[in-house]
């Protein structure tokens, strides 16, 4: 077996890195360095595009909302959507908020019981 024999000054050192107040700064660094950069929104434009008429009537008209968001890494993400499927997205995105908070509330209650 190896002994290894380290000097006072080492041993408070990694103590205190493991459990005394340079443990903060290492996890600070630790998870910084290691968590994946994403980029941010910086800017967020629409545009309601309503078409009053065409030459082919064979589609039908309906009003587009039109989206552009620009990230901090200078993308441009752009996409279009019928109005009727953006009030869908409103309405699901409602009702799933509506239940994420039915189901923080029961489980507060659980906790307050135990």
């Amino acid at each position: 077996f190896f002994s290894f024999r380290f000097s006072e000054a080492i041993i408070e050192e990694f103590h205190n890195i493991l459990f005394g107040p340079k443990r903060d700064q290492l996890y600070n660094v630790a998870q910084e360095r290691d968590r994946p950069r994403l980029s941010f929104l910086q800017t967020f434009d629409w545009n309601l595009d309503v078409t009053l008429t065409t030459a082919s009537l064979s589609r039908c008209i309906e009003p587009l909302l039109f989206f552009q968001f620009r990230t901090t890494d200078n993308r441009n993400l752009t996409f279009e959507v019928p109005i009727k499927k953006f009030n869908e997205l409103r309405y699901n995105t409602a009702l799933l908020l509506k239940e994420m908070e039915e189901v923080d509330g029961k489980q507060a209650l659980k906790l307050l019981e135990t």
